[in-house]
């Protein structure tokens, strides 16, 4: 299926998710995983998503790739919205990505949500406005 569609994510999470079922230790299996969410790939579940941020967001993160750990937060928003700390990530790969008006809506959400983010989430919201005036 890879060879027919190599643009196509689906393929590389079932191959790599037969793969991982076999040998959860098989570098192929996360090359497949990886190939799969860098090609836009939406985890079905919360677990398949909570499962590649786990394997991967480390890696992501080092390669700049916010847009994609934009989309798993995004995602896990839309499956859990009363949780703050989906919201919580989600501002930040907006404010990677200059997106500042979603970061602070977000961030803002993270804060109604749950008054535990409301420090940190205020001094966030203060370097977003100070990094918005400095564009």
């Amino acid at each position: 299926a890879i060879a027919l569609e190599p643009k196509a994510s689906r393929p590389y999470w079932e191959a790599g998710r037969y793969l991982y079922l076999a040998d959860s230790g098989d570098p192929a299996a996360s090359d497949l995983f990886y190939a799969a969410i860098t090609i836009c790939f939406t985890p079905e579940t919360k677990e398949q998503n909570t499962f590649l941020l786990e394997k991967f967001q480390d890696l992501l993160i080092q390669e700049k790739k916010y847009q994609v750990l934009a989309g798993f937060f995004q995602h896990l928003v839309e499956l859990e919205p009363k949780e703050a700390k989906w919201r919580a990530y989600l501002a930040t790969e907006y404010f990677y990505l200059k997106k500042y008006s979603s970061a602070t809506l977000n961030i803002r959400k993270a804060i109604d949500l749950d008054q535990s983010y409301k420090q940190e989430g205020e001094d966030f919201i203060k370097i977003i406005e100070q990094e918005n005036k400095s564009q």
